[in-house]
């Protein structure tokens, strides 16, 4: 027997189970998030951005939307704490302290280099910003919104969702959104310190928006323009088609900007609605402008 060689075998086999275990437990800042739906699953990733008692995530709303149960790793049942449509967050919760703070970084520098760890080959992908505070249009339940981004061109793919941008120092930078629908290697992420700002909220409870107790239509809608007498009309606006609780509104009031935001349409509306506490109005009404402020 060749003792020399056993021995040899025995110390590497003790060092890869070393190696092995050391792998398996090793405490991870990012987590594969499973949603089970009533018609199959869903699956994204999400970032660990607190522990102490138990283990908070952060992660997009669209990974979670409509489940009935919410899995993390493929072992724990997550709780899912809050969650807000309109910003794409949403804040989960496992009974467990086997993991660690991801480490970040909330100055987002428009130069950097950044990349996405593929999860599946644990390859980094890499790509550079395009801009900061790139407003993007959404198709959301209720209806088209703009979302506040960081603009990537980087190789975006399927299920990335919920996973952490990184700089090249290995700080998360981002939260990952979306892919663009037809251009190649464009992706979004919401930056990371606004995405936080988002799940210390949802922490604690549901974000409330303002609302101005009316219901609105675009003016580029031809129907609206003929059932308003607004052929003639043609600027970008949105008119009240119906007033529910304003004291301030009328029917037929065109709002052409809120706190000095053209209002473009709907979407961009909503956006600057639900992102001020105090609302100014600018208001056609009666073919003269008319400024309304609403305190929420």
């Amino acid at each position: 027997m060749n003792y020399k060689k056993t021995t040899i075998l025995l110390i590497f086999s003790l060092i890869l189970s070393i190696i092995v275990t050391f792998l398996v437990n090793k405490k991870s800042s990012i987590v594969k998030i499973t949603s089970i739906t009533d018609t199959g699953y869903d699956q994204g990733y999400g970032i660990v951005y607190k522990v102490n008692k138990k283990t908070y995530i952060i992660t997009n709303n669209h990974v979670i939307e409509d489940n009935n149960k919410i899995l993390i790793n493929d072992k724990y049942q997550a709780k899912l704490i809050n969650t807000d449509e309109y910003e794409d967050i949403a804040v989960l919760s496992i009974k467990s302290k086997n993991f660690k703070k991801a480490n970040f970084n909330y100055n987002t520098n428009p130069k950097d280099k950044v990349s996405i760890i593929s999860l599946s080959n644990h390859k980094a992908l890499k790509g550079n910003i395009n801009k900061i505070n790139k407003k993007i249009l959404v198709n959301l339940k209720s209806g088209n919104y703009l979302l506040n981004t960081i603009e990537l061109n980087a190789p975006i793919k399927e299920g990335h969702s919920g996973s952490p941008l990184y700089n090249t120092k290995k700080e998360v930078i981002g939260l990952i959104t979306m892919k663009h629908k037809n251009k190649k290697n464009i992706g979004y992420a919401i930056d990371i310190k606004h995405a936080l700002s988002i799940a210390k909220i949802l922490e604690k409870e549901p974000i409330s928006r303002p609302n101005i107790g009316v219901e609105v239509a675009s003016t580029s809608n031809q129907k609206v323009l003929n059932k308003y007498d607004l052929n003639t009309y043609n600027k970008q606006g949105i008119i009240v088609t119906k007033v529910y609780s304003s004291k301030k509104l009328k029917v037929g009031d065109i709002i052409t900007s809120i706190n000095n935001h053209k209002v473009k349409d709907i979407a961009h509306f909503k956006y600057y609605l639900y992102n001020t506490k105090n609302i100014n109005l600018n208001v056609y009404r009666n073919n003269k402008y008319k400024q309304i402020i609403i305190n929420n």
